[in-house]
């Protein structure tokens, strides 16, 4: 109770000594991990520091308080100084924190500080001066504690700058995200409620409590360092390496990487379970992780990848000696490791994390991999070739934009007919500097930018162009196979568009065959099954494109309803001087002879190959030897000629 201005009463200390435990495992855990220093993580231990002073000091000058002693005055008095101060203090950079919350929170920072940081060094100034003039609190001979005349200003101070944290999310909303606004208003209430209680009850000190709390909830949803480790390997995730990468770039410190790509993990996993594979990962990780080194961070920045970065040069020459003996070994053990390490020395042309992390991927992809270990140097030739490839990602898209693709027809032999009555529909880009562009990794880089489906309609819609422009072709020709992938099959939307251009031309849609690869069989669904239904119902004939290249499997052929099989070139290979291999082609031409399919032999580039091939009785020829693919104009030509 309150008597002439002095607090008597009996304190209960269960919810402070619960608060100081709480945050005491806290910390304990907290400090366990490790993290990147950037200005949110350094706000949180700060608040987290206050907020665990202002609890230890709760329990002291409370203690003190409940038992006032002529003695103790003076350690009262300065104990309660140093109290409010950190009153003052914690609503400042709780303020401040939430702020740190936003994208570019720099900036945002060093604005907050300028506009509130001068009321808040006039607030703990007040509470310094505060012992001579008693405005808040007073302390007399006989080590009673005084409540002074301004003492709810302090309450009022926390008040407002809880309003302003709250009221500054809802502001900023976009830029802090809804799960922090969230959490930024569970703390204004939670610290209120238990203000409040304590204002009603003063010998209940259910402050602190309400304090560790609302400091628990950043925890958990802002500041959990389990949110940002990687489960399997307890190493930092790929999220926390641009955290890293701004952060060295604003202390101007130079950044040296290595990065160790486990090329085959994949293929690990398949032979030796996945399991296993994951002991495998754990193992490099605990090698390449060293948390006691402070100039070194280890990442698991993708599945099969990790990457180390070192801000000196020693640390980096140290680890470098050191991954590399270790992934040599591996390579040779009785489990061998396949690995690639990458050294990169030169970062500061790199104006961003992504920029940097796609480089790595080209990099990655840059070597042809087959086992062992492989170590490749960033070095200003990769760096020309990575330029390269940029460029012609940049074409790519260009030529997207204002659709510079073009098609090329390659006739196809029917030995049915003993004519050229078919032919395949294949995109070919031109560069200005460059010529014809690689296919394969024109539609690579196509598919990482999503820029596939794209390019297939727009190709489509050229090949129904050209068929309308030119009427007479089917004259000489049954049928124009054209390539589905199995994504675009998967799509229902993009087959539909197919369908769509072909009933706008008003052109024979059995005069249409899909190839589509082989690959679908791993994707094969029932959603696959009704688009290929629907196909089938329109006439459409569907065509296994490039069998026995690597996902062959018989049930994608008696799966679905091809009525056509391409054997590919892979198959084909050797099969002169390899008796296995004519044996086996052979045999699968009389196999699906027998259940029914036509079959396409591709990939044919000599005389001997074509005839060998006739005399398994293939029904269709296609490669080199027979043609290269044309350009419309000489595709039109090739027809006329040959089926004059």
């Amino acid at each position: 109770m309150e008597l002439d201005g002095r607090i008597i009463v009996k304190y209960n200390f269960a919810y402070l000594f619960t608060a100081l435990i709480f945050l005491l495992v806290l910390g304990v855990h907290y400090s366990q991990n490790k993290q990147i220093r950037t200005n949110n993580n350094l706000l949180f231990r700060i608040i987290y520091s206050l907020g665990l002073l202002d609890i230890i000091l709760d329990i002291f000058v409370s203690f003190m308080i409940e038992n006032p002693s002529p003695t103790t005055t003076g350690i009262l008095n300065i104990s309660l100084v140093f109290f409010y101060v950190l009153q003052i203090l914690f609503p400042y950079f709780f303020l401040v924190y939430t702020y740190s919350l936003q994208e570019n929170s720099d900036k945002q920072i060093k604005k907050m500080v300028i506009c509130i940081s001068t009321v808040t060094f006039i607030g703990v100034l007040f509470m310094v001066v505060n012992p001579f003039f008693g405005y808040i609190y007073s302390v007399d001979a006989f080590g009673n504690y005084i409540i002074g005349p301004y003492y709810h200003l302090v309450y009022i101070y926390c008040f407002v700058y809880l309003l302003m944290a709250g009221f500054g999310s809802i502001l900023f909303f976009k830029q802090i995200g809804k799960k922090n606004f969230i959490t930024i208003w569970e703390f204004v209430f939670i610290i209120l409620f238990f203000v409040f209680v304590q204002f009603k009850r003063p010998d209940l000190l259910t402050t602190g409590l309400g304090l560790s709390l609302g400091i628990f909830l950043f925890y958990l949803n802002t500041n959990n360092p389990e949110y940002s480790i990687d489960q399997l390997t307890n190493m930092l995730d790929n999220s926390q390496f641009p955290a890293l990468y701004y952060l060295i770039e604003k202390e101007k410190k130079r950044m040296y990487l290595l990065v160790i790509d486990l090329y085959n993990l994949k293929d690990f996993n398949k032979i030796y379970g996945i399991y296993y594979g994951d002991v495998l990962l754990k193992k490099v990780a605990k090698h390449i992780d060293y948390k006691k080194r402070s100039a070194s961070y280890s990442f698991r920045i993708k599945g099969n990848r990790f990457l180390v970065c070192c801000t000196d040069r020693n640390t980096y020459k140290l680890r470098k000696e050191e991954i590399t003996q270790f992934l040599k070994k591996e390579s040779e053990g009785d489990i061998p490791l396949d690995s690639l390490l990458i050294q990169m020395e030169d970062l500061s042309s790199f104006t961003n994390p992504d920029a940097l992390i796609d480089y790595i991927e080209y990099l990655s992809q840059s070597i042809h991999k087959e086992k062992g270990f492989y170590y490749l140097e960033d070095t200003i030739k990769t760096r020309k070739g990575y330029e390269w490839y940029l460029s012609i990602e940049s074409y790519i898209t260009e030529a997207v934009d204002k659709n510079l693709f073009s098609i090329y027809y390659q006739p196809i032999y029917s030995l049915n007919t003993g004519k050229y009555d078919s032919a395949e529909a294949l995109t070919r880009l031109f560069h200005p500097k460059l010529g014809q562009l690689n296919t394969e990794l024109v539609f690579k880089i196509a598919n990482e930018k999503g820029l596939q489906k794209k390019i297939s309609k727009m190709q489509f819609e050229n090949l129904i162009e050209f068929l309308q422009e030119n009427p007479d072709i089917y004259l000489y020709l049954d049928h124009i196979k054209y390539n589905v992938s199995p994504v675009e099959l998967m799509d229902e939307e993009h087959i539909n568009f197919l369908i769509q251009c072909i009933e706008k031309s008003k052109l024979d849609f059995s005069k249409f065959k899909f190839e589509i690869t082989e690959q679908i069989s791993l994707k094969y669904s029932k959603e696959v099954d009704r688009v290929v239904d629907k196909l089938k119902n329109y006439g459409i004939r569907l065509i296994l494109d490039d069998f026995g290249t690597g996902y062959s499997s018989m049930y994608s052929v008696l799966s679905l309803p091809f009525e056509t099989i391409k054997i590919g070139r892979s198959l084909l290979k050797d099969i002169e001087s390899e008796e296995k291999i004519y044996i086996f082609y052979k045999r699968l031409v009389d196999t699906f002879h027998r259940l029914g399919y036509t079959i396409v032999s591709e990939g044919i580039e000599t005389e001997n190959e074509w005839e060998l091939l006739r005399s398994f009785h293939v029904d269709y020829l296609q490669g080199y030897y027979c043609s290269r693919p044309l350009d419309d104009k000489a595709f039109l030509a090739f027809c006329r000629k040959e089926n004059s």
